[in-house]
Formats: C-alpha cells, sequence, structure tokens
C-alpha cells in the first residue's frame, strides 16, 4: 500500500469563479491549523492578502516553511500535492488562480518563481507590474476616490477585487459612443475581460478601490 497522503481537498477552501481558462480560489486557513491534503494537476499562482509562516509537506520532501508575506505572489508548475499548517501569527489567506487555458508549443510551462516586490509597501495610486513570463503578467492597481483609469490589455485577463469599492465603467460601444455603467465591485469579487476590450473605471466611492489581475498569454 503506498504510504502517499490520499487526497482530501480542493486546491484552497473555497473556489469562487471558473470559466474555460481559469479558476479562481480563495484560501482560508486559521492559525494552527492543517490544510488537508490536495492535488495541484494545473500550474497556478496565488497571490497573498494575509500572511503567516508555513509549514509544507509533501512526499518524499522534508518538511520546509514559507514566510507567506502579504502581497508576495508565488507561481508553481502543477502536478504536485502538499498539505500544510498554518503556523500563525494569524489566519493564513490568499487568492490562487489555476490555469486551465494549455501553453501553445512555444511557450515555457510555468515555473516556481516568487515576487515579493510590493511586501511592505504600502498601496499607492496607479498599475504596478508585480510579475511576468511566458504564460501570464500580473499586476495591480488602485484607484482613489474620484480618481480614473483605462483598463485594457490586448490578452484575456481576469481581475480579483482586493478592495472594492463603487465605481463607474465606460465602455466603447458600437456607434462609437462609451457605453456608460455604475457596479458595486465588492471584496473577493471576480471579473473576466475579453482580449481587446478596454474599460475607463473611476472609483465613485470615498475609499480606495484595488484590485489584482492576471492576463493569459
Amino acid at each position: 500500500m503506498s504510504d502517499q497522503p490520499r487526497q482530501v481537498a480542493g486546491v484552497a477552501t473555497r473556489m469562487i469563479f471558473e470559466n474555460d481558462d481559469v479558476k479562481v480560489w480563495e484560501m482560508d486557513v486559521a492559525a494552527g491549523e492543517r490544510f488537508p491534503h490536495h492535488h495541484h494537476a494545473l500550474e497556478y499562482l496565488f497571490y497573498v492578502t494575509a500572511p503567516a509562516v508555513l509549514t509544507v509537506s509533501r512526499h518524499g520532501v522534508e518538511p520546509y516553511n514559507i514566510d507567506a508575506h502579504e502581497r508576495a505572489v508565488y507561481t508553481y508548475p502543477g502536478n504536485k500535492s502538499e498539505t500544510f499548517i498554518n503556523n500563525g501569527p494569524g489566519p493564513y489567506r490568499e487568492v490562487l488562480v489555476e490555469l486551465k487555458r494549455p501553453a501553445r508549443a512555444e511557450q515555457k510551462s510555468m515555473s516556481f518563481a516568487k515576487c515579493e516586490a510590493l511586501v511592505g509597501q504600502r498601496p499607492t495610486p496607479g498599475t504596478v507590474r508585480i510579475l511576468e513570463n511566458d504564460r501570464v503578467a500580473i499586476s495591480e492597481t488602485m484607484l482613489a476616490p474620484e480618481e480614473e483609469a483605462i483598463i485594457a490589455s490586448e490578452r484575456d485577463s481576469v481581475t480579483y477585487v482586493l478592495q472594492g469599492a463603487r465605481v463607474g465603467v465606460a465602455e466603447p460601444a458600437a456607434a462609437g459612443d462609451a457605453r456608460i455603467s455604475e457596479e458595486d465591485r465588492r471584496d473577493h469579487s471576480v471579473h473576466w475581460q475579453p482580449a481587446g476590450m478596454a474599460r475607463k473605471l473611476k472609483n465613485l466611492g470615498s475609499t480606495n478601490y484595488r484590485h489584482l489581475t492576471i492576463e493569459l498569454k
């Protein structure tokens, strides 16, 4: 009988969005708790929203610690199984995105990478590119109250709202005039933007608006 622990969980606590190209999950593990053994079949990345020190266990590998800082980004190849314990000091949270879209022949598969460029920094207005490889480009955008920005990409992209607000959305219409609407973009909501579509977002709220964007290459 194999000593490999059996799979008992999804890749994170809950899946909040899925289409033909991605799955978006949230991880939420209390201090002192173990997240059950799970298998990552797909390439994936995650962005830390609440930090913790994690002890990761994988079959055939000595347990090791990850000091997962808030706003750090990690990318991983698929086909690996693991479990981990949250050693605190508080609840551990992340947003995790799996890539269902396969790599093209000329693309390199996702490999392990870590970026901590935003760790310890206060969010500031504008868009900052966090990490980019052959498969994805990851960025974070913040709009102060009444601030606006053009959100456009030549690639399909998925957006996860880190800090929500009421926003005005202006989209090009067939006749050339912008179609304008308002949305309550809640914390943790997910929005899909097809390639080539440009939107102007304006923060209509009284607090900052902030989101994470993953562009698919």
